[in-house]
């Protein structure tokens, strides 16, 4: 089967000896250079879901209150990004939180504008934020995916990353699956599989040579019985839980 192994990890977004790892600079560019195109795709978590969390409370802040934000705040994320590739830091989720702030701003304005009621309507569109960023998130994470020819996804955590914050990371997994299974438009083909824990960065490299072998075995449109494979244990945080505690 043609396609490639996205692997999420506590990396920073670098070019190392034998491998390199990609920030979002990387997955949202426009034009793929073919020589610049791998089949193991590794990408810092911060590229996806960034650890430092200022940017996103301070959108839902916004959304909630519609105070003026400051004019330096939309270049404030917090992604963490190759130094190569200049200061501005980035993340997927923080811009589908700012997206989603945007549009509810904009949808305030027009009511206001067009004499409806914009006050029940900000109302309306505050509360219902959380769930249409991280709603526009996980569309935009399928995007991603499906422009980049991802067709499995690798969870990889450090083992002494927060625990909270990888169970924050697998709750999106999970949520991510659920609505990718039922979008019409921009679904993604790739599947999570079993996470893991690593010490050392030598365990993910040699672990991402053993699933693009199983990739290579996969018939064009996946098999069966890897789709049975694909149940929530897969993306249970218990077991990286389970090693935190035998540790």
């Amino acid at each position: 089967m043609d396609g490639k192994l996205l692997i999420l990890c506590d990396e920073l977004p670098k070019e190392y000896e034998h491998h390199s790892v990609k920030d979002v600079y990387f997955l949202r560019r426009p034009l793929i250079d073919p020589y610049d195109d791998p089949e193991r795709l590794f990408v810092t978590w911060d590229a996806v879901i960034p650890k430092d969390r200022t940017f996103i409370n301070g959108c839902e802040h916004y959304a909630r209150t519609y105070e003026e934000m400051p004019s330096n705040f939309r270049l404030s994320q917090k992604g963490t990004v190759d130094p190569k590739k200049g200061t501005l830091k980035g993340s997927i989720q923080e811009d589908s939180f700012l997206c989603a702030l945007d549009r509810n701003v904009e949808r305030v304005r027009e009511a206001y504008e067009n004499g409806e009621d914009y006050q029940a309507e900000a109302i309306d569109l505050a509360v219902q934020y959380p769930m249409q960023a991280t709603s526009q998130f996980l569309s935009d994470f399928s995007t991603m995916l499906s422009t980049n020819g991802i067709v499995r996804i690798l969870p990889a955590h450090r083992e002494d990353a927060d625990p909270e914050l990888v169970r924050y990371r697998t709750e999106l997994l999970n949520a991510w699956t659920n609505q990718n299974g039922l979008m019409r438009e921009n679904k993604a083909e790739a599947k999570v599989i079993d996470p893991m824990v690593y010490k050392d960065f030598g365990e993910v490299y040699s672990r991402s040579i053993d699933e693009m072998m199983k990739i290579y075995s996969l018939p064009i449109f996946g098999s069966a019985e890897e789709e049975a494979k694909q149940d929530h244990n897969s993306l249970e945080p218990t077991k990286y839980l389970k090693n935190k505690s035998m540790n």
